[in-house]
């Protein structure tokens, strides 16, 4: 389970506690920001949609979902109108949620602070192939090995290029800096 923050954490640790295997957690580094219209929803198998959109989906996993939310907001500003789902976990995979969501959206980026191999990308992209959906999809993730340097979690997320801004850029790249 990777939560976007410590209300959906919390909520998470909730629906988890009597499942009869270990569950691993992956949580962000501060826990004091909470994403916009998350409140701490959480459902096994199920995305979270905290914002809604008609031309690009930002698709997120873990604390990274500040940073797709405040993306979307500077989209807006220039005429995109982008959805933000939010992934906490795979098993069961939330494929019918991300199926629907870009039967609709011609464009799709994915943002995740771990590596892209067997990721949240990857698994979009399995979601976009074997739906046969007509979506474009950027993949950003950690793309280089650890190198032993450390820092905030901004600091991490703008080295990799998983800041707002680098999610802003990437999306005006893929859809040629308007909407669909």
């Amino acid at each position: 389970m990777i939560p976007a923050d410590s209300g959906q954490a919390a909520t998470a640790i909730r629906h988890t506690a009597d499942l009869p295997r270990p569950v691993y957690y992956s949580l962000g580094k501060d826990n004091r920001q909470a994403v916009t219209n998350l409140d701490g929803r959480f459902e096994p198998g199920r995305i979270q949609l905290v914002r809604t959109g008609s031309h690009v989906a930002l698709i997120s996993m873990g604390s990274i979902s500040l940073e797709a939310v405040a993306a979307a907001e500077q989209l807006a500003g220039v005429g995109i109108d982008a959805a933000v789902a939010i992934v906490s976990g795979f098993n069961p995979d939330p494929v019918l949620d991300i199926s629907r969501l870009l039967a609709g959206i011609p464009f799709a980026v994915s943002v995740e602070a771990q590596t892209k191999s067997g990721g949240l990308g990857a698994f979009v992209s399995t979601v976009i192939a074997s739906e046969g959906l007509p979506c474009r999809l950027k993949i950003l993730a950690v793309n280089s090995s650890p190198d032993g340097t450390s820092g905030s979690q901004a600091d991490r997320w703008r080295k990799h290029g998983l800041d707002r801004d680098s999610i802003v850029r990437s999306v005006l790249a893929l859809t040629g800096g308007r909407p669909a």
